[in-house]
């Protein structure tokens, strides 16, 4: 019973990295530019958030984050003895030979150090996510594994 959630972390983490290797290895980036005007679109019409505050390099900044965060936060819920800086690190570089294969190898799209700066952010926050997921769950008198 301990390892059905490993096991349900491990199948959620793969199906999420071949998916967002799909957005991010596709070589026109017209989904990602009409992805991120399209949230800013909605945040400014639906919410009524001010263009100035929610302009689409921002909308741009925050999803690269939320883009990568459950890579982390499965990754550390499957390999818990990493810590967030490990997180942060291997994502930096993850993201770093993403961008740069963009710049160099897929003609409609450009590298953006911002992006792995986004990249890099979220990747500390899932790994932060999962560290007090962890710690509620130790707190809650369940055995360690059976939540991991």
């Amino acid at each position: 019973m301990q390892h059905r959630p490993r096991a349900w972390a491990l199948l959620a983490l793969s199906a999420y990295a071949l998916a967002l290797a799909a957005v991010l290895l596709q070589p026109s980036a017209g989904a990602a530019i009409t992805t991120v005007g399209g949230v800013s679109d909605w945040l400014r019409e639906t919410l009524g958030a001010p263009r100035e505050v929610v302009s689409n390099a921002r909308v741009e900044f925050v999803l690269n984050a939320l883009m990568v965060a459950p890579v982390t936060f499965l990754g550390s819920w499957l390999l818990p003895r990493l810590r967030v800086v490990d997180w942060w690190f291997y994502a930096f570089c993850a993201a770093a030979l993403v961008e740069a294969f963009q710049g160099l190898f897929l003609a409609g799209r450009t590298a953006e150090f911002v992006d792995i700066i986004g990249n890099s952010l979220g990747a500390a926050l899932g790994a932060w996510a999962a560290v007090g997921r962890r710690n509620l769950t130790d707190r809650s008198g369940l055995p360690s594994g059976a939540a991991r």
